[in-house]
C-alpha cells in the first residue's frame, strides 16, 4: 500500500507566504470597514431620498391645488351670476394667457355637454372621452384624470374636472387641461444631481418626468416596474432599471389625487464611491504585498544559503567525514551547526566502536563456523564404527528378543544423531557459500514418494499416517534430488513429532506454467503469528509444552529454507493458531535459476 507523503514548502514559499498572511487580515478588516461604511451611506442615502420624495409628492399636490383653486375662482363666479358665458370665455382665456400651464378651460353642464369653449382648435370633451367629468358631477367633488390625447393637437394632457356646486347639486363643470410640459419643468426645477422624479397617473403611464420628458411621455413603464408597484401601491422601494435601463434605487408614493410620484438615484451614487476606495485599497495593499514579498526574497535567499551550508554538513555527517566550523549571525542556525559537529563528533566515536564490535562478531562467527565443522566431522567419524558394532550385534544375538530391542533402539538413535550431524556440517557449508547442488532432471512425485518411505518407520512407530494427492502427470524439475529429499525428509519429521499419534499428514501437489507448489500439511500444535517466521531462523526452536516437546538443535528449518532458496524457489509456513495445526508451503520454479 503506498502511503501519501505530505507536501512540502520550500523556506522561499512559507517567507512568501508570510506577508500575504499578514496582509490579508488587514485587507479583509479594511473590506468590512468599507462595506460597513458603504451600508450606513447607501441607508442614509435612502432616507434623504424619501424625504426628498416627500418634498416632490407635497410639491406636486401644492401645484396641483393652486390650479384647482384657479378653476375655483372661475367656477364660484359662475355660480353667483358675476360672469356670463362671454364673460367666463373671457375670463379663462386671460387665465390662459397668464398661466401657460393650461390647454384649454371648458364649461360643462350637469349632463356632461360643454357649453363655453375657451379655444375652438380641441375637440369637444364627451362623457365617453372624458369619464373624470361625470365622475365629478356623481361625487360632486374635484377629479384629476389620468393621461389624455387630444386627437387634433396630438398632445399629452391631464385634466382638472371641478363642479360646480349649488345647495342641492352640481350644476355643471369648469374642466381645466393642463399641459404636461408644465409638470415636467416643475420637476425639473426642483431636480438635481443624478436624482429624477417621474409622475405616473393610474394606467401607470407618465405623465410628466424631470428628465427627457418628451422621450418618455405617455409610455408605460414596462410590466416588471409596474409588478413592483402594484404589489405595495401606496408606497414602497426598490433596486430597479429605470426605463433608460440603467439599474437605480427608485422609491414611490402615492398622491392624494390617485397619481404616482416616483424617484429615483443612479446606484453609482453609492458605488462609484465604494469603488474607488477598493480600488485605492487594492493599489496600496498589492504595493505593500509585493515590498514584503520582495523583503522575503532577500530574506529566504540569505536563509537558504546558511541551510545549503548546514545541509552540506549534515551530508557529510551522514557519509562520516569531519564537518567544518561556520559561524552564523543567526543563533538558532548556529546552534544548529554546533548540534551538527558535536554530532559528528558522537558518530565518529560510535562508528569506530562500532566497527570493532562488527569485526569481533564476525570473528567470532567464522570461529563459531569452524568450531561447527570440526565439531561435525569429529562427531561424524565414530558414526561408522558405531553402525558396524550394531550390526554385528544384531547378526549374533538374533536369538534374544531383549537384545534385538535394545539393538534397534541404538540404532535408530544413531540414525537421528547422524541426521543431526549432517545437518550440522550442511549449515557450515552453506555458511562458508561452498555448499553446491548437483542439478539433474528428475520427476518430484518420485522425490516425495522416496522422502515419504524414509519417514515411514517415524510415522508406524506414531501410527499416523500419509495422505498425498499427487497428479498423474510426471512433474519435471532441473533439481539436486539428494538435497530436495533432504527437504520433504525435514519437513515430514516436523509434521510428524509435532502431531499426536493417530493423526493424518497431508501432502499436496499443485503445478501451473511456471510454479510448483508443495503444501505439507498437520493438525499438530500450531504455530502463532510471530512464530511464522522465526521458526525459519538457525538455532531457534519455538517455545513448546513439555507435552510437545521434542528437542533438537533449531537448524532443521533453517537448512530447508536455505536449500529451497539455493533452488530459486520459497518455503513459508501458515497457522490459525495454537492445538490449528500447521501448513508449509515451498514454492519452486519449474525451471532452474541459474
Amino acid at each position: 500500500m503506498r502511503v501519501a507523503m505530505p507536501r512540502v514548502l520550500s523556506l522561499r514559499a512559507v517567507l512568501a507566504l508570510l506577508p500575504l498572511a499578514a496582509a490579508l487580515p488587514m485587507v479583509l478588516f479594511a473590506v468590512f470597514l468599507l462595506n460597513r461604511a458603504w451600508e450606513e451611506g447607501r441607508a442614509h442615502g435612502e432616507k434623504d431620498l424619501n424625504r426628498w420624495l416627500h418634498t416632490q409628492t407635497q410639491a406636486l399636490e401644492r401645484e396641483m391645488d393652486a390650479y384647482q383653486r384657479e378653476l375655483r375662482t372661475l367656477g364660484d363666479s359662475l355660480l353667483i351670476g358675476q360672469l356670463s358665458a362671454e364673460a367666463f370665455r373671457a375670463d379663462a382665456a386671460r387665465v390662459m394667457n397668464y398661466n401657460w400651464a393650461w390647454a384649454n378651460i371648458t364649461l360643462v353642464d350637469s349632463e356632461g355637454k360643454p357649453r363655453v369653449l375657451t379655444r375652438g382648435a380641441v375637440s369637444d370633451p364627451s362623457p365617453a372621452e372624458y369619464p373624470h367629468v361625470l365622475t365629478a358631477l356623481t361625487t360632486r367633488g374635484a377629479v384629476h384624470s389620468d393621461l389624455l390625447h387630444n386627437p387634433l393637437t396630438h398632445q399629452f394632457n391631464v385634466a382638472i374636472a371641478l363642479p360646480i356646486l349649488d345647495e342641492r347639486s352640481a350644476v355643471g363643470v369648469v374642466h381645466g387641461e393642463l399641459n404636461s410640459a408644465a409638470l415636467a419643468a416643475m420637476l425639473s426645477a426642483l431636480t438635481e444631481g443624478t436624482r429624477f422624479v417621474t409622475i405616473l397617473d393610474r394606467q401607470y403611464r407618465v405623465i410628466a418626468r424631470s428628465r427627457e420628458a418628451e422621450l418618455y411621455l405617455g409610455k408605460s413603464i414596462g410590466q416588471s416596474r409596474m409588478a413592483l408597484i402594484q404589489a405595495h401601491p401606496q408606497a414602497g422601494s426598490a433596486l430597479s432599471d429605470n426605463m433608460s435601463g440603467q439599474p437605480h434605487r427608485v422609491i414611490w408614493q402615492q398622491a392624494s389625487n390617485g397619481w404616482t410620484v416616483v424617484v429615483g438615484e443612479d446606484v453609482s451614487v453609492y458605488v462609484d464611491p465604494l469603488r474607488r476606495s477598493l480600488i485605492t485599497l487594492l493599489i496600496v495593499g498589492l504595493l505593500l504585498l509585493l515590498l514584503g514579498i520582495g523583503s522575503s526574497r532577500l530574506t529566504s535567499l540569505y536563509f537558504e544559503r546558511q541551510f545549503a551550508s548546514l545541509r552540506h554538513d549534515a551530508s557529510r555527517l551522514a557519509a562520516g567525514s569531519l564537518i567544518e566550523s561556520r559561524d552564523s549571525r543567526i543563533f538558532e542556525i548556529q546552534e544548529l551547526g554546533q548540534a551538527l559537529r558535536e554530532a559528528a563528533a558522537r558518530l565518529s566515536m560510535a562508528q569506530s566502536g562500532r566497527e570493532r564490535a562488527i569485526g569481533a562478531l564476525q570473528e567470532a562467527d567464522h570461529r563459531k563456523d569452524e568450531f561447527l565443522s570440526i565439531l561435525a566431522h569429529e562427531l561424524r567419524n565414530p558414526m561408522a564404527p558405531l553402525r558396524n558394532a550394531i550390526t554385528l550385534l544384531q547378526g549374533r544375538t538374533q536369538d534374544d528378543p531383549t537384545s534385538q530391542r535394545m539393538l534397534k533402539l541404538a540404532d535408530r538413535q544413531l540414525d537421528h544423531l547422524i541426521h543431526l550431524v549432517d545437518d550440522l556440517l550442511d549449515v557450515a557449508r552453506i555458511s562458508r557459500g561452498r555448499l553446491e547442488l548437483r542439478r539433474e532432471r528428475l520427476v518430484l512425485q518420485e522425490v516425495l514418494r522416496e522422502a515419504a518411505e524414509t519417514l515411514q518407520p517415524m510415522l508406524a512407530e506414531r501410527f499416523q499416517t500419509l495422505d498425498m494427492r499427487l497428479p498423474d502427470t510426471e512433474v519435471w524439475l532441473d533439481a539436486d534430488r539428494v538435497r530436495l529429499t533432504q527437504v520433504f525428509e525435514n519437513l515430514l519429521s516436523n509434521a510428524s513429532k509435532y502431531s499426536k499419534a493417530g493423526d493424518s499428514i497431508d501432502i499436496e501437489l499443485n503445478v501451473n506454467e511456471a510454479h510448483v507448489e508443495i503444501l505439507i500439511s498437520d493438525p499438530g500444535v500450531g504455530l502463532r503469528p510471530d512464530e511464522l517466521e522465526q521458526i525459519f531462523e538457525i538455532y531457534r526452536q519455538i517455545e513448546q509444552s513439555a507435552h510437545h516437546s521434542q528437542g533438537g538443535l533449531g537448524i532443521g528449518l533453517a537448512l530447508v529454507r536455505r536449500l529451497v532458496m539455493l533452488h530459486g524457489g520459497t518455503v513459508s509456513a501458515h497457522s490459525d493458531g495454537p492445538e490449528q495445526g500447521s501448513c508449509f508451503k515451498v514454492l519452486l520454479p519449474r525451471r532452474a535459476s541459474r
